[in-house]
């Protein structure tokens, strides 16, 4: 293995910490210690630092620095305002338009449900289809295979068949 180091642009403190780092690794063969040997790597990091003159190193701790507390109400409510208060992100401009481009798709879905079939407009099968699956979606498959056996069939073919009148009253069933 080949490591090299740039000391010339290296600090003290960098220096020092690289020594330990290696020494911890390899040992020191010219400083023999009567100490007995190291069993973890903190406590060889421990003897090590000890071992070396220069600035010594923080021991890591073994308690949780940090103590997690809850928030108050108040600290709650401060954050939402703030969050309020500040400019709407790119996110929230995009979530804000999606939702505007599917309640506009849901309106105009349901103003063409709206608008009567009459006899002479014929409804196709992948007309007939999308119906029963938005159907489907609103309620259950259960439900639309109700709705298809009230009109006599059980099959889109089969309603394909029906007089254009009991047609119109199932799409406008499938519709609502």
């Amino acid at each position: 293995m080949n490591i090299q180091f740039d000391t010339a642009s290296m600090n003290p403190s960098e220096a020092q910490a690289l020594l330990v780092f290696l020494s911890t690794l390899y040992g020191q063969p010219s400083q023999p210690s009567l100490a007995p040997a190291p069993t973890t790597f903190h406590e060889q990091l421990k003897a090590s630092v000890e071992q070396t003159a220069g600035p010594v190193l923080v021991e890591p701790t073994t308690e949780a620095t940090t103590k997690r507390t809850r928030r108050t109400k108040e600290q709650i409510a401060a954050d939402e305002a703030a969050k309020a208060a500040a400019p709407p992100t790119v996110g929230d401009q995009l979530a804000a338009a999606e939702a505007a481009r599917k309640a506009a798709a849901e309106t105009a879905r349901k103003a063409e449900a709206a608008q009567p079939i009459n006899g002479a407009t014929k409804i196709d099968a992948d007309q007939l289809r999308a119906l029963l699956n938005g159907y489907i979606a609103r309620h259950s498959m259960e439900d639309a295979i109700e709705k298809l056996r009230a009109f006599g069939c059980n099959r889109v073919t089969e309603a394909l068949a029906l007089e254009s009148d009991k047609l119109s009253q199932l799409a406008a069933t499938l519709n609502g």
